[in-house]
């Protein structure tokens, strides 16, 4: 069994994977994949680097109630299990390359989300809300230059995918907002806030 998320100690892992990101301002981005040394644990860090120092290191942030709750959820009662949806806390902790594998298998349904709801259909609001039910994502969130499929998080702290109609509306990252947007497909980004 792996440390629990309070029990985190660097000693503990190992770099897995760096991989180049993109420009964030007058930063590089990099995301720095960690694993666990018995592999049940990992975490995605991006660095923020200007010339040879680091300047910032983001992570989504308070994930540790949902650890908590993913390792936990067979203890917990059977109405607290019923209003929890599992495969969404697994979702939103999940690392980066298993989220971009998640988002290239489900574009079809996301671009489908997305013809609904810029669509005048009467039931389109019931029509996304069983899509997302059977992708395990939250809610959407639109202007007009992005739409967002949220998968989850807390307060400001979220993941989930975005979508451009033109490669210049997508945000630039930022240390303060979005720590991370990675492209998965034409139009398509995952994304992190923080």
């Amino acid at each position: 069994m792996a440390a629990r998320n309070s029990d985190f100690y660097l000693t503990r892992f190992h770099i897995k994977d760096i991989a180049p990101l993109g420009k964030a301002d007058e930063f590089d981005v990099f995301r720095v994949s960690l694993s666990s040394n018995d592999g049940g644990e990992h975490l995605d860090l991006y660095v923020y680097m200007l010339e040879d120092a680091i300047y910032a290191v983001r992570s989504l942030a308070m994930t540790g109630i949902m650890k908590d709750l993913i390792y936990y959820y067979e203890k917990i009662g059977d109405k607290a299990r019923k209003d929890l949806d599992l495969e969404n806390l697994k979702l939103t902790v999940a690392q980066d390359s298993e989220l971009i594998k998640f988002g290239k298998q489900n574009l079809d349904k996301f671009e489908r989300i997305f013809e609904i709801h810029s669509s005048n259909l009467a039931d389109k609001d019931e029509q996304i809300k069983r899509i997302l039910k059977t992708l395990h994502f939250s809610h959407i969130e639109n202007d007009e230059s992005i739409f967002m499929l949220v998968i989850g998080g807390m307060v400001d702290n979220a993941v989930g995918f975005l979508r451009v109609r033109k490669d210049e509306d997508v945000p630039r990252m930022n240390k303060n907002r979005f720590i991370m947007i990675e492209k998965i497909a034409p139009k398509w980004y995952l994304f992190k806030t923080t």
